[in-house]
């Protein structure tokens, strides 16, 4: 059984969804700490979908891997991005 980072699962998600992926986005009241963030044109249904695929992948519960999400406006887009997430998690046998 191959096991999955996190940071693996939502490499493939955003792949797989035609979305940007980046490990380095500053959001607001970050002062200068990065975390992951994914750019959307539908922020709720790309969480929504993110969420079943990190289950559908092994974890257990999405919440405990990426904690709270935060979204920025980016004109016609949008960036949902998780200051608390555990990139490192490994998904869990079933």
């Amino acid at each position: 059984v191959l096991y999955m980072t996190l940071k693996e699962v939502l490499i493939d998600f955003c792949e797989g969804n035609e979305l940007s992926y980046s490990d380095d986005y500053s959001g607001r009241c970050m002062y200068g700490h990065t975390c992951f963030s994914i750019t959307c044109d539908t922020p709720m249904s790309t969480l929504v979908q993110l969420c079943d695929c990190i289950r559908d992948c092994g974890f257990s519960n999405a919440y405990n891997v990426l904690g709270s999400s935060r979204q920025d406006s980016m004109g016609m887009s949008s960036v949902l991005y998780f200051p608390y997430a555990e990139l490192d998690a490994i998904a869990e046998e079933d």
